[in-house]
């Protein structure tokens, strides 16, 4: 699965993060993290044609639970 399940409501609870800052998390570059999202190794949310990042889900793809 790529990207997250259902609608994605941005202003959730959820903290989201940029293709920038995922790529900061996980110590990447920002090309790396767009591989990743066209490879569907890490999920996402594109809301208004930019790819954002769910922290929760980033914290589980580092703890390798996904």
């Amino acid at each position: 699965m790529c990207k997250l399940n259902g609608k994605t409501n941005m202003a959730s609870e959820e903290t989201y993060l940029t293709t920038r800052q995922t790529a900061a998390v996980l110590n990447v570059s920002e090309k790396t993290v767009r591989r990743y999202v066209r490879d569907c190794i890490i999920p996402f949310t594109k809301p208004r044609g930019r790819y954002y990042f769910a922290k929760s889900q980033l914290i589980a793809f580092i703890n390798n639970e996904l």
